[in-house]
């Protein structure tokens, strides 16, 4: 009786073992450090306060801004970022070429994510969007008030498995909505 309790438990420590394993990537996963993102090169005053990843699968078909058609069902990586603007009126996000909100330390950005692998950089294509729609920009899009700290997803798909590691990446830091 006691090694038939013994090997259930074993198996039922098994089963959540897989299945916590096949929700959050593993602590061989490296996630990003916390931190300011940069932008064309230089630091800027969006922070990263954390991230994490999660597998999971498209609850729909999308159609990502590259063409590519991912199916209900596939594989999808959604990297959760918290990120902090210390952007202010004062100090304010760099100008978008023709402005057209007020100068009030809200910060327009546009993330991005690379799954990363062994060898490098791993193909794919990000499928969400967010706060505003800039056809020139591909990523998630996110309108952060001055001093604001927000959750988001970028929802990103590949046909790669072998992924140990992701980069977040600004893709777009304005003070308003980019006109292209």
């Amino acid at each position: 009786m006691l090694a038939v309790l013994a090997v259930l438990l074993i198996s039922v420590a098994a089963a959540i073992g897989f299945f916590a394993s096949t929700l959050v990537l593993g602590p061989k996963f490296e996630n990003p450090a916390p931190g300011y993102l940069s932008y064309n090169g230089n630091p800027s005053k969006i922070y990263l306060v954390s991230s994490t990843v999660l597998e999971s699968n498209a609850n729909q078909t999308y159609i990502a801004a590259d063409g590519q058609v991912i199916g209900k069902g596939s594989p999808l990586f959604t990297m959760a970022v918290t990120l902090r603007n210390d952007y202010s009126p004062d100090d304010p996000a760099p100008p978008v070429t023709s402005q057209v909100a007020p100068v009030d330390g809200a910060a327009y950005v546009c993330l991005s994510a690379q799954l990363i692998n062994n060898q490098g950089v791993i193909n794919g294509s990000v499928i969400s969007t967010g706060d505003f729609y800039a056809p020139s920009i591909q990523g998630t899009a996110l309108v952060l008030a001055a001093g604001q700290t927000v959750s988001a997803s970028i929802y990103y798909w590949t046909d790669q498995a072998d992924v140990n590691g992701f980069r977040i990446n600004l893709n777009f830091l304005g003070d308003s909505v980019p006109l292209s």
